[in-house]
This record gives C-alpha cells, sequence and structure tokens, in this order.
C-alpha cells in the first residue's frame, strides 16, 4: 500500500503540490492525470525520492520513507525517456539493480531472463539499447524497474515518445503485465485516453491539488466541476436553465432545446445551470416536420470508426460524434440536436457537480 498524508512539496516560494492525501491500495494501478505543471510528476518523483516532501509523511506499506535514502526505498520508476545505460548490454541494464544488491551471478542470470521473458523479448540480451525499437526499449526500462521486485513501479509518461499504433499496443502490454505481476503502480500522464484505458483509479489534478478521484467510468461519466468535465474527453458544457422540476424528473433547456432527465435536482425553476454532454450524447439528424431548433454543420471530420461534427446554433458551438455515419451530414446542412436524457450531468453556477437524486 502507498499513502500520501498531507503531503506538500515546496521549491523556494513555490507551491508545487498543496496537501495531498491519496491512498493507492496494494497491488491496484492509479493514474495521475492533469495538464503540464499540475504536479503530477513531483508527487510521482516524491515517492522514489527525487522530490523531497516539504510537509506530511509518504508511507509505503505503513512504513513511512519521506526520509529514506532513495537506494533504500525499494521503488521501480520508469523514465519518460527510459534512461537505459547506452553502453551496456540489455542484459547488463536489466541486471544493473541485482549487482548493486549483490546476488550472486547465477540468480542474476535467472532473474533477467525471467524478466526477459516476461516483457517478450528472450532474444535482445547481448544486443545494445541503440539496436532496439522504440517500443522495444520501453518494455527493456519496464523490465529494468520490475526485475528486484519492488514494493511500488512508478511510470512517468512512459509512451510519450511512442507513435501512436504503438503506444495503443504498449498500454495493453503494460496493463497486462501489472496484473501479472501484482506491482502496487503508479502512472503519469496528462493523455486522458492513457488513464482511462489503463487505470483503477484516475487521480485528476490542477494547480499542485487533487480536484477528484475515482474509477475512470466515474470520472468520465459524472465529473465534479466544470474543470474535470473540459479537461476529461472534451465535454460540450452548456449554458442552461432549469424549466421545470418534479419528484422524478427535472425538465432543462439548452437555447430553445428542452430535454427531460430522469430525477431531480435541487435547483429551482428558472435557475442557470450549466449541462455538461459529451459529443457521442449529442444526437444529431435532419430538420424534423415540426418546428424545433436547428444547428448548421460548421465542421465534419472522418476518423473512420466516427465522424465528428461541430454545430452551431445560434452562436452556440456544440460538438457531436456519430458511430453510425450511414447518411452523413455535410458542411452547411441544417441538423436538428438532441440530447441523450440520461447522459447529461449538471453543474450549478459555479461550475460545481449538481447531484441528480433518484437517477438510476
Amino acid at each position: 500500500m502507498l499513502e500520501f498524508r498531507s503531503v506538500t512539496l515546496r521549491y523556494g516560494s513555490f507551491v508545487a503540490v498543496h496537501d495531498v492525501n491519496l491512498t493507492v491500495e496494494t497491488g491496484g494501478f492509479v493514474a495521475l492525470l492533469g495538464p503540464s505543471g499540475c504536479g503530477k510528476t513531483t508527487l510521482l518523483r516524491s515517492v522514489a525520492g527525487l522530490a523531497g516532501a516539504s510537509d506530511g509523511d509518504i508511507l509505503i506499506n505503513g512504513r513511512p520513507v519521506t526520509d529514506v535514502p532513495v537506494h533504500k526505498r525499494n521503488v521501480g520508476l520508469v523514465f519518460q525517456n527510459y534512461a537505459l545505460f547506452p553502453h551496456k548490454t540489455v542484459f547488463d541494464n536489466i541486471a544493473f539493480g541485482l549487482k548493486y544488491r549483490g546476488l550472486p551471478k547465477a540468480q542474476i542470470v535467472a532473474k533477467v531472463t525471467e524478466v526477459l521473458d516476461m516483457v517478450r523479448l528472450p532474444a535482445t540480451a547481448g544486443r545494445y539499447p541503440s539496436q532496439l525499437s522504440g517500443g522495444q526499449q520501453q518494455r527493456i526500462a519496464i523490465a529494468r524497474a520490475i526485475v528486484t521486485k519492488p514494493d511500488v513501479l512508478l511510470l512517468d509518461e512512459p509512451l510519450s515518445a511512442l507513435d501512436a499504433n504503438l503506444r495503443a499496443d504498449m498500454r495493453s502490454e503494460i496493463r497486462a503485465l501489472q496484473q501479472a505481476t501484482g506491482i502496487t503502480t503508479v502512472f503519469v500522464t496528462h493523455d486522458q485516453e492513457e488513464a482511462l484505458a489503463m487505470a483503477d483509479v484516475v487521480v485528476v489534478m490542477k494547480d499542485g491539488r487533487i480536484i477528484q478521484t475515482g474509477t475512470p467510468e466515474d470520472i468520465y461519466r459524472t465529473p465534479k466541476s466544470r474543470f474535470v468535465a473540459e479537461f476529461l474527453g472534451h465535454a460540450n458544457v452548456l449554458a442552461a436553465t432549469v424549466a421545470e422540476t418534479g419528484e422524478d424528473s427535472t425538465l432543462i433547456d439548452v437555447a430553445g432545446i428542452r430535454t427531460r432527465i430522469p430525477g431531480r435536482v435541487s435547483a429551482r425553476p428558472g435557475e442557470a445551470v450549466e449541462a455538461v454532454i459529451r459529443s457521442p450524447h449529442v444526437r444529431v439528424g435532419p430538420p424534423g416536420v415540426k418546428p424545433a431548433p436547428t444547428a448548421r454543420v460548421v465542421e465534419r471530420t472522418f476518423l473512420g470508426d466516427k465522424t465528428t461534427y461541430t454545430l452551431d446554433l445560434d452562436g452556440l458551438r456544440i460538438a457531436a460524434s456519430a458511430a453510425d455515419d450511414s447518411r452523413p451530414l455535410q458542411v452547411g446542412d441544417l441538423a436538428e440536436p438532441g440530447f441523450d436524457p440520461d447522459r447529461i450531468t449538471l453543474l450549478d453556477a459555479a461550475g460545481n457537480h449538481l447531484p441528480i437524486e433518484g437517477r438510476a
């Protein structure tokens, strides 16, 4: 188990991390997600001892490590640029930590062989990093980090140097490797898709603070603030008005588009709110027979498995996406937008989550 208890990290007068409290369960995979400069890498490096905590405690398996030297913390760290020794072979790169611990040669050979099999690169032991592809170097960096059986594995944006197709493959490989080893893992990324695809728990950070923590599904479907809604998944955050409230439903109005949401909210009729609606939950079709608000398609992008649209509704821009593009709209076409009532999240006027009670 990895614990942060009221951890604050300062560099002179600058506070990089503010009073973080977080528990990573044994064997868990947690992603620290946020924009550049939010403090996620600083927090990760503090576990390795590369950034000392100014206040608070960091505990591994219940033992405080804040004042423990780097080499005695038993953590594995994979850097963004892999940081392999260019003058050492793959075998010697992986064996470095084992030799430092003074293990017998036969045991070192067995452990290196085992971990090379785990990362599916058994034939590379005699090669040098320059003779490996980017994906292979990344796997060797992970092998070096896990061969010592660390209590915690720290991954600092290890996929950022890879191309898009290889990143997708390596996401699956890292996740499978983590599940096979059961090592408690903390993964730093600014890529929302990586965090959602790989982690058991996502921790969203901003300005050195934790904004929201939850499962990928919870974070995506129920953002607790405007920042989380916009950062994770690029949601539409649309000005809306509560038109009616009832015991089991709430009617909202977005630029004339009225949508009845299952459940009730504490807001009163006429009160201004914000509706969070992700692009797949915006329905787009040709104008109907009955009078209804219509928008114009101002942008269309075909992405293979889906088509994205930008709609202009009297100056209001709405992002939509459609998986079924058998009857595609074109730029300049009029469209009648609608919203999936079961997938709308509401924020109050201050941009904070507005609970919808009684919702399934």
